[in-house]
Order: C-alpha cells, then structure tokens, then sequence
C-alpha cells in the first residue's frame, strides 16, 4: 500500500487579503488554513524554540477543524548554525548548541508530539556545511537526539520563492510524490513558493492532482488566482 500523502505549506505576511480574510489574524489563520491542508510546516522554530503554551494553542486551533491536520516544524538554527554564519562557515566544529537548546527545543516540538500532531522535524543546514566526515558524524548524533527530517538548501534567492507551477510541472512532481510514497508509510509536501499565496494555488492543485477530486478554496486565492476555479468544488470558502 503506498504511504499517506500530507500536502501542505508555510504561512507568510504578505498572504493577507490574497489567501485568508483580512479579519483574521494569529491562530484564527492557522485555524483557517487547516480547513484546505493537512499539513503547516512551522518556521519560527528556526529562529527560536517553540513554548509549550505556544505549541498547545496552535494543536487546540486546528483540533476541531481537521482531525487529520499535523504540523512540520523547522530544528533551532542552534543545532544547524554557527552562531556566526554570516561571517564564519557552519560545521561541527563550529556549531555550539547548549544542553538548555535542546531542552527548550524538545519541550515545544513534546507539546505537539503529545496531541499526536508533530509530523517532521526539519533540520535545514546552510551550504556551507559541507559532506564531511566530520559533518555527517555531527547529523547522525543529532538525530539520535530528535526525530528529523532533513533538508538541504542550494539557494537563498528570493525570486526562487516567487514562482507559480504551471500544470505539467506540477504533473511531474505527482509523479515524484508518488512513486516515494509506494516506498514509505508517509511523505509530507511543504510548497514555499510563497510570495503573494502562490505556495497555496499549487499545493490545492496538487491535492487535486492526487486525489482526484475538486478542493475547498479560500475564496480570497480563488479571486487572485482564477485558475483555481477549476478545480474548486462548488460553494467557495469565505
């Protein structure tokens, strides 16, 4: 049987008015995207671990609304930066997260893991780490010490983020999706192609894709993205 598919996607600013209602605004967005996706992949994980309190109320915002909705989160920058990466290349050597990283990391990503929602951690290293020995001996510790799901950035171009998949690029990564699928129990599919909602349009398109059927929509993204209107089923989501 191949495994379960989550699609999903981050959420951004500049997506007020074009994905959700303008009347919304901290959890009742995160509320809101978890009618049209199972999966929200957490960013500001990355710049600071998550609290407890933090973790609870974004798992009580999405608990009504879907029952299948689980969340990715992005490991501490702590664990996969140096300090000074802007000015100093990241390695083992040069990465020095605490004992008090860890436990505030872990404490936030239990508090989601606890109501069965924590689908991935994410651990994205900057390109100058490199596949050393060293390194690589580095991510194998590191992920005895959490449950990670790794990736690898080529780039760090904002136009890479202000793309939209035409339908037969789209096609493509189908197939891409797919054929992991047949080979794990799960697979989750994060689009951050973010700019201006373009990140939502392919990730509805390619639930379409997949499943066969037409999908909610916020009728904010429909209106900014007509393409959408055929795939959306029926009554549009205000």
């Amino acid at each position: 049987m191949p495994g379960v598919i989550k699609i999903g996607v981050r959420s951004y600013k500049d997506w007020e008015g074009v994905v959700y209602p303008q009347t919304l605004h901290g959890v009742q967005r995160l509320a809101y995207l978890a009618e049209f996706f199972d999966l929200v992949e957490i960013n500001t994980s990355f710049y600071r671990p998550i609290t407890p309190a933090m973790g609870k109320q974004w798992c009580r915002a999405v608990e009504e609304v879907n029952p299948k909705f689980l969340f990715t989160a992005k490991l501490y920058r702590a664990f996969t930066h140096s300090p000074i990466f802007a000015v100093e290349s990241t390695s083992a050597e040069t990465i020095h997260a605490t004992k008090a990283d860890e436990r505030d990391a872990k404490a936030g990503f239990d508090s989601i893991a606890s109501q069965g929602r924590l689908g991935a951690v994410l651990a994205q290293f900057p390109i100058s780490f490199k596949c050393t020995d060293e390194n690589k001996t580095y991510v194998e510790k590191l992920v005895a010490h959490f449950h990670i799901y790794q990736w690898f950035a080529e780039t760090n171009v904002r136009d890479r983020y202000d793309y939209l998949y035409s339908s037969d690029e789209l096609q493509r990564w189908k197939g891409r999706i797919e054929e992991v699928a047949a080979k794990t129990d799960v697979i989750f599919v994060v689009a951050n192609n973010h700019n201006l909602g373009k990140a939502a349009v392919n990730a509805l398109e390619l639930v379409h894709m997949l499943s066969g059927k037409k999908v909610g929509a916020p009728a904010p993204l429909v209106a900014s993205y007509p393409r959408l209107q055929e795939i959306t089923a029926g009554k549009l989501e205000v």
